[in-house]
């Protein structure tokens, strides 16, 4: 199981009004794998409702061509299955245990880059033997995730983008740590707690109610860059480990090294989901 090391230093110890902004955020710490419907996965097969048709992306005219062409219908592929066993933390809506994602792997508007399909389900009304179409032959490789297991670890998070700036640099100006690299957003692949901006903050707002929705989901290019090692997990710290490799276990490369952030309205109870893609 990957662990993540503890915080250099204690922030709020420090900074004692940056506690009120902590929130839990479960890193996912994917690895190549051959992971099964019954599992919880990133890029894994997904365990499919009886009768309900597979997704497919039907594009208009200008949507994800190739040689000039539009292509024909393109299977959906599957992203993500989390299993409530595995991460109870999420919002499911009642009745739910299990969250799916998925995705057309072509760009698509408004930021050139998949749109994510969000299914809550329950696991006793999923067929554990449903076939996925394969991948359209020209999808983009880099956004057809390869099969990965999952190790979902509970973590505590603090913002760095979203905080008040006079906080934001008191707690720079009280620590010798890098707040931004060390302190503040886990990198990565994770669920809940804090969108790790690389632009402005776009939280989107409901469509239905107009709240501020709530951070579900990150799908990240990169596990951890050069300079976040205080997030590299314990057991790949040793000078035989495949550290280097695992930066990038299920293949993605979204945009330049970009992430897509997935919400979802916990106020409502069909739960509306929005995404925001940001790459540098």
């Amino acid at each position: 199981m990957p662990t993540t090391p503890l915080p250099p230093v204690d922030v709020t110890a420090l900074v004692p009004a940056l506690a009120a902004y902590a929130r839990q955020a479960v890193r996912l710490h994917p690895r190549p794998g051959a992971p099964t419907v019954a599992d919880s996965s990133l890029g894994g097969p997904l365990a499919w409702p009886l009768g309900e048709p597979w997704p497919y992306c039907h594009p208009g005219r200008w949507d994800h061509t190739f040689d000039g062409a539009p292509h024909a219908p393109v299977p959906y592929v599957p992203v993500l299955q989390i299993y409530a066993r595995d991460v109870p933390q999420l919002p499911y809506p009642p009745g739910t245990d299990v969250l799916q994602v998925a995705w057309c792997p072509f760009d698509h508007d408004p930021y050139s880059a998949p749109v994510p399909r969000v299914d809550w389900r329950d696991s006793a009304g999923l067929d554990l033997l449903a076939a996925i179409p394969a991948p359209h032959h020209a999808s983009p490789r880099a956004t057809v995730p390869s099969p990965c297991v999952v190790s979902p670890e509970p973590v505590l998070e603090y913002p760095n983008w979203d905080l008040p700036r006079d906080l934001y640099y008191a707690i720079r100006s009280a620590t010798r740590h890098d707040f931004d690299a060390e302190l503040s957003v886990a990198p990565g692949t994770k669920l809940g707690g804090y969108p790790s901006w690389c632009q402005l903050p776009e939280w989107p707002a409901c469509p239905s109610c107009a709240t501020t929705m709530t951070h579900l989901a990150t799908l990240a290019s990169l596990e951890h860059d050069p300079g976040q090692e205080r997030w590299l997990p314990v057991e790949d710290r040793s000078p035989t480990s495949t550290a280097d490799r695992l930066r990038q276990p299920a293949g993605l490369m979204l945009g330049d090294v970009g992430s897509i952030h997935v919400f979802t309205c916990t106020a409502c109870p069909h739960r509306p989901y929005e995404s925001v893609f940001q790459n540098s």
